[in-house]
């Protein structure tokens, strides 16, 4: 349903997922929902028109889609990512939504959901996922196959451990993520070895590189409202500082 007087969009399912296209405009918006509720699972395609959206619906059935991240600005019909049970590609054309295929990683000794995307826009055919187990892996989206993956967190220890996010830095090949025992690792992608290792003091739920800046990184502590700021140039990984905020500053 459309409230076309304040072009607010009301659905009467959850919604879980949301990407905005990279190309649109404020008067040409495409954006992209995943929901889940009575009738299944779906992927719903905003297009702005001259009142309101036209919406067009792609129904996912038991793979629901947790994250959604857009691939690429350079052709007219987008790709796009929808990580959850499954991670697919999918084509954003003006009429339809088109499956393109469906990810699949090397090994299945561990194929949990997946819920940390990143892609830089750089390396338009790279895409890096970490899942609801210990591995990440590295996609080749040309060749639509795994790459590599990689088991990033000790399981000897605690064998729950998986990926919470990950972020890609202004080096295309530095690798930023996070895990739920509050663990932040840095790794190099063309060496294909980890740098450092983190120990968080608050209860980090994101990591973000600043982009200009290779060395300087961010962790969030959403409920705590605190941002903690690494110097990865620093071996020891000290700490520089931390900067309280709210968390609608957030």
């Amino acid at each position: 349903m459309l409230n076309t007087n304040s072009n607010q969009f009301v659905h009467s399912k959850l919604i879980y997922a949301c990407a905005i296209s990279p190309k649109s405009t404020i008067d040409n918006q495409r954006i992209i929902l995943g929901t889940i509720g009575s009738g299944g699972q779906q992927i719903i395609q905003l297009q702005s028109a001259q009142e309101g959206y036209k919406i067009k619906t792609y129904h996912l059935h038991n793979a629901f889609s947790a994250k959604l991240l857009f691939l690429n600005q350079n052709e007219g019909n987008e790709r796009f990512v929808s990580a959850g049970e499954k991670l697919q590609i999918f084509k954003s054309e003006d009429q339809k939504i088109s499956h393109i295929c469906d990810l699949i990683p090397l090994s299945k000794e561990y194929v949990g959901p997946t819920f940390a995307l990143d892609f830089h826009y750089e390396q338009q055919n790279r895409l890096i996922s970490g899942s609801l187990d210990p591995t990440i892996r590295i996609w080749d989206l040309e060749k639509r196959k795994c790459q590599y993956q990689f088991i990033a967190y000790d399981i000897s220890k605690e064998p729950d451990q998986y990926t919470l996010d990950l972020n890609i830095g202004r080096d295309t090949n530095i690798l930023a993520f996070l895990n739920n025992y509050n663990q932040i690792g840095i790794y190099d992608i063309r060496s294909k070895m980890g740098m450092h290792k983190i120990k968080g003091k608050l209860q980090y739920n994101q990591v973000i590189w600043n982009k200009k800046q290779d060395n300087n990184l961010i962790a969030i502590d959403y409920e705590a409202g605190l941002i903690d700021f690494y110097d990865t140039r620093d071996f020891k990984n000290k700490y520089i500082k931390e900067l309280e905020l709210t968390i609608d500053k957030l």
